[in-house]
């Protein structure tokens, strides 16, 4: 460790709290990263059933700024990342992990140590210095900085009505979404084209065949669904089974397939999927508290809006360390 590095506490390991942590080490820091799931990505999940797998979450990611327009290049030369079809009017390449969309948030965090299934309930300033506590008791302390790369709600709920950052976060708005995750289907309908489908429909907004993604190696029907925003939020504590069957059954139906369940049927609820109201800037920054906090919440509801507010927020701390030498 040289003189001028510290240590950081990052909660968070979704697409812009690995880019942090991982870039943070790369400068020398000592990281340390925080996780309430059993495995990376956030909401660029990837859930196992074997012999199947589900990209349930973030379905794809497009890459606009040149930093990460030329981070691609290593991502995809390290087999990281594919292409996943080519879309709109400026041909923009919708890219996916590979074997899953959790694949680029393990690759960033390859070296990085990480406590997995560990909730933070609290933090606290502790003799200029911050402490992490869980359900059970104190967890870490001793952070000299400490990043929260979490959908605004949570944090907000962490930081505890922190000044300013309390209205600030409580401004961001993100909607919610359900998934369902489809696999031994009895009937095969025709695959989307590569990319997925985006549906003007009332209760689903996307169908993405999963196994059609590059890199997937899986058996073929594997298929992930995606609520409408206004169905998620009228079903949003409805059971997750009563759910799984509804929107089967409207995805049978506008794919002209018999109602008979598929042999596996499972629903999963983003409480806090896609960013409606964004936050304005880049990411939240105090100096004199070593806070920071970061997510796609702070410029809009792409995978890349995460990706550039973690580096930004990298930034802003590597800058401040460096300015305190």
């Amino acid at each position: 460790m040289n003189r001028a590095a510290v240590r950081v506490g990052v909660i968070g390991t979704g697409a812009a709290g690995a880019i942090l942590a991982e870039t943070l080490c790369r400068q020398g820091h000592v990281v340390e990263v925080f996780d309430k799931a059993r495995g990376p990505g956030g909401r660029m999940a990837t859930r196992r059933h074997a012999p199947w797998a589900f990209d349930h979450g973030a379905q794809y990611f497009t890459l606009r700024a040149s930093r990460l327009v030329d981070r691609a290049r290593a991502w995809t030369a390290a087999g990281v990342v594919a292409p996943w079809g080519v879309h709109g009017r400026e041909e923009e390449t919708r890219w996916v992990g590979v074997p899953g969309m959790n694949a680029l948030a393990r690759h960033l965090l390859e070296g990085v140590p990480v406590r997995w299934q560990t909730e933070i309930t609290a933090i606290r300033r502790v003799a200029d210095t911050w402490r992490l506590d869980a359900s059970s008791g104190p967890v870490a302390e001793g952070f000299d900085r400490l990043v929260l790369a979490l959908p605004a709600p949570q944090a907000r709920a962490l930081l505890g009505g922190l000044g300013d950052w309390d209205r600030r976060l409580g401004e961001v708005s993100m909607a919610p979404c359900w998934a369902v995750m489809l696999a031994d289907l009895a009937t095969t309908p025709a695959p989307p084209p590569a990319g997925g489908e985006r549906l003007d429909d009332p209760l689903l907004a996307w169908v993405a065949h999963d196994a059609g993604k590059p890199g997937r190696g899986m058996p073929d029907q594997t298929w992930v669904l995606h609520a409408t925003e206004a169905f998620s939020r009228a079903a949003l504590e409805h059971p997750a089974g009563q759910v799984a069957e509804r929107l089967w059954a409207r995805f049978a139906t506008l794919k002209d397939l018999p109602e008979h369940p598929p042999g596996h049927l499972v629903a999963h609820r983003w409480r806090h999927a896609r960013v409606t109201v964004p936050l304005g800037e880049p990411c939240l920054w105090d100096a004199g508290l070593g806070l920071g906090v970061c997510g796609d919440w702070c410029l809009g509801a792409r995978v890349e809006a995460a990706l550039l507010s973690g580096l930004a927020l990298a930034d802003q701390l590597m800058g401040h360390v460096a300015g305190a030498r």
